[in-house]
């Protein structure tokens, strides 16, 4: 079947920000009234989709549900080439359909192995990128592609189009679900935190709703080693929780003294790929503190983090490509030593990019000011100030994102 090759490269994949498309989205869903209506609440999803978010080469398409015979056409949206009288199926035995529900979201042209010539020249589609959404893959999603769309980057998307879509037409209430997965996530952060000589360490993460996608963990790789990890999965709620516990119970296997960064978030990245959840975007700073300072560390797609050294900071960004969209992706390491007196922050973007009510972000020169102004307090007092002050940015209402900050101080 004629897919997009796969780039074996980081170089080779699209600069999209997909946690900004993601929350694009969300703002996007947050308009739209849900109803009982299902297939209303996708049609109108979908127009807007088209609408708002043409760069990605979406320029109309086809909704179809499932039933006994196949998949049956219900509505159209945007510009189809070709006009179907509703009623139409694609039987459950198609090909590229049983392929679609296999994988959950699938590029090809109208003429790929598999096809049927009779099926494709009554849609009059020549390429085509579907998404399979609902409970049980209820609803088939077909958008025409434009002939100049970049595959690679409406694969990327239509994993985060995918995820919103499922959050919004499941309606059902999770409570008693919601109540026993934050049970089981702030079991994931550390209770206490390891005694690492020479150091001192604290953490915070507050959700933006029950639970959240942020998590962040100190794990002892011997006496001399600590590693370092903080995480922020793609979206907020159930969905990102259940992933960012994977990342951290991944990690906590997968982190060893005999084992280099890379390896294990290269291992970690295959991991989260073949996930089945709704959503597959992770972003992860790993590094693994030497008691003498030297500091390895990959950076996947995250906010760099901080490093506050004789009044200048240095932004760790070395690494790769976000966790999850690309199994073949390869990261690189990066090196810096801590001295006496350095502080590194790490955070997620919720705590950037909190706005305050005139729509302004926090912004990552308001947090270096503040990490400035507090480098001399202990690293669990440091944190606390940096949430005081987001709450003051913020005016104490609902935040939209999650919140997670670390402190690390190499003491004098």
């Amino acid at each position: 079947m004629a897919i997009e090759p796969k780039s074996r490269r980081n170089d080779h994949a699209p600069a999209i920000n997909y946690k900004r498309l993601n929350k694009q989205l969300e703002r996007l869903l947050a308009s739209i009234q849900v109803t009982e209506d299902t297939l209303s609440v996708l049609d109108e999803i979908c127009r807007s989709i088209v609408a708002k978010f043409g760069r990605l080469g979406l320029v109309g398409g086809r909704m179809y549900e499932a039933d006994s015979e196949g998949y049956v056409l219900r509505r159209q949206f945007g510009a189809v080439k070709r006009d179907v009288e509703p009623g139409f199926t694609i039987p459950h035995n198609y090909p590229p359909l049983q392929r679609l529900l296999e994988q959950g979201i699938l590029i090809a042209t109208g003429t790929a192995e598999g096809t049927d010539p009779k099926i494709e020249e009554a849609l009059g589609v020549d390429l085509f990128a579907a998404i399979a959404v609902g409970d049980d893959n209820r609803f088939v999603v077909a958008f025409d592609l434009a002939e100049d769309a970049d595959r690679g980057s409406v694969r990327y998307s239509l994993s985060s189009i995918r995820l919103v879509i499922n959050l919004k037409v499941r309606s059902e209430t999770l409570d008693s679900l919601l109540l026993e997965a934050r049970r089981i996530q702030l079991g994931l952060f550390p209770r206490r935190y390891p005694a690492f000589p020479g150091y001192d360490l604290y953490g915070r993460s507050l959700p933006a709703e029950v639970v959240g996608g942020d998590v962040f963990d100190f794990i002892p790789l011997g006496e001399r080693i600590l590693g370092v990890a903080v995480a922020d999965s793609s979206g907020h709620g159930l969905p990102a929780a259940l992933q960012a516990r994977d990342v951290i119970i991944g990690l906590r296997m997968g982190a060893s003294e005999d084992l280099k960064v890379t390896k294990t978030i290269e291992k970690l990245n295959r991991v989260i790929h073949t996930s089945r959840l709704a959503t597959r975007f992770v972003s992860l700073f790993y590094g693994e503190l030497e008691s003498s300072g030297n500091f390895i560390y990959c950076n996947a797609g995250h906010n760099p983090p901080l490093l506050l050294h004789k009044g200048r900071f240095r932004e760790l960004d070395q690494g790769g490509l976000i966790l999850g969209p690309n199994p073949e992706a390869y990261y690189d390491r990066g090196f810096v030593t801590m001295e006496p007196g350095d502080v590194l922050t790490l955070f997620t973007d919720g705590v950037i990019e909190t706005l305050n009510q005139a729509g302004r972000e926090f912004g990552l020169e308001r947090l270096k000011q503040l990490i400035l102004t507090h480098q001399a307090e202990s690293a669990y007092d440091l944190v606390q100030r940096l949430f005081e002050a987001l709450e003051i940015f913020h005016g104490g209402r609902r935040a939209l994102d999650d919140r997670t900050l670390v402190a690390i101080k190499k003491l004098p």
